[in-house]
């Protein structure tokens, strides 16, 4: 199976250090299993492949997820001699996401769960973390998915409902569960949106290492 989800950025950061960053909107729908994802409880695997939607397994936790038009996918890669906690630097960036779409006029976004950002009690944002050690340093590679305006109605056709998930999910199905920035009455454009966080990523993330 595939590693191909911005994994250049990481072996980047493992061979020459710094900050690396890329934003990007699918062009076409993607599954994507977390690092101990079981393909049989987690994907409806015929469907895909008759629909002939790629399936990819990528190095940071988290349960399998849909890529689609309408989100923007975040990808860091970040090399630090300051192990600050796994869940440290998934927060940090995703406050500098959140501030971000704070400026494009999305109000009340909460962190909930282990490190989701949410519109009440709806995800907008999930996110992923892998760390490992290199020279005695370590590289954080975190990658997320923000929820503009995909169809959500494919997050069901071809994933199952996970074998876990957050308290705050309840046992919703993935359409009552997620949500977007555009079903919330908000109408902030992935490119614009995309501009403005490169310029707070280029700010603000030397601050965290």
């Amino acid at each position: 199976m595939e590693k191909l989800i911005d994994e250049d950025l990481l072996a980047e950061v493992k061979e020459q250090g710094g900050i690396r960053y890329r934003l990007w909107e699918p062009a076409f729908p993607i599954v994507v299993l977390g690092r101990s994802s079981r393909y049989e409880e987690e994907i409806f695997g015929e469907i895909c492949a008759a629909d002939e939607i790629r399936v990819i397994k990528r190095l940071g936790g988290g349960k399998s997820v849909l890529l689609s038009p309408g989100m923007l996918i975040v990808s860091v890669a970040l090399e630090t001699i300051h192990f600050r906690g796994h869940l440290y630097y998934a927060k940090a960036i995703n406050r500098i996401i959140e501030k971000t779409l704070t400026c494009c006029g999305v109000g009340n976004i909460s962190f909930r769960g282990v490190s989701d950002l949410a519109l009440g009690d709806q995800k907008i944002l999930g996110c992923c973390l892998y760390l490992s050690r290199v020279r005695g340093r370590w590289i954080v590679f975190y990658q997320a998915s923000v929820l503009f305006d995909p169809d959500l109605k494919l997050v069901s056709t071809y994933l199952k409902h996970p074998p876990w998930e957050p308290d705050y999910r309840k046992g919703r199905p993935h359409e009552e569960f997620l949500t977007t920035l555009r079903a919330k009455g908000h109408r902030p454009q992935i490119m614009q949106a995309s501009s403005r966080l490169a310029l707070h990523f280029d700010e603000e993330l030397p601050r965290i290492l």
